[in-house]
């Protein structure tokens, strides 16, 4: 896997495409929250539609899940690089403030915490402003 500067603006596509993909997920997160974590609006719900509410949740809690394993996937399978946690990690020549932020992080709930921690975020967002 080749390695480009955190300067390169190949770097900045990948980085502002991973962060709308977590901007995304995080999106999805609050409204399967507001629905299914919010007493007033499941009392509502089993009102309206049981049968339909239970399925929603069951989708959106699956695809939840499914969307946080694949970015938790190593950073290649099978020669083919994946979209990952790991290849924004290991793909981008980093400063080493960033990079010794992220290492030991191989685990999936290391990962994930890594990948929402608004510290790490807002470190990889600082360097971009400042090109």
């Amino acid at each position: 896997m080749k390695t480009i500067s955190y300067t390169d603006e190949a770097a900045k596509k990948i980085v502002k495409k991973f962060c709308e993909q977590v901007f995304w997920l995080r999106n999805v997160r609050h409204v399967y929250e507001e629905l299914f974590e919010n007493e007033q609006s499941s009392i509502l719900m089993e009102r309206t539609a049981p049968s339909f509410f239970a399925d929603l949740n069951t989708i959106l809690h699956n695809y939840l899940l499914l969307e946080f394993v694949k970015m938790t996937d190593p950073a290649e399978t099978r020669q083919k690089e994946n979209f990952t946690v790991d290849n924004l990690i290991v793909s981008i020549g980093w400063p080493n403030d960033i990079r010794d932020n992220s290492r030991g992080k191989r685990d999936v709930g290391s990962k994930t915490t890594w990948l929402l921690n608004q510290n790490s975020g807002a470190s990889v967002m600082r360097y971009f402003k400042m090109i």
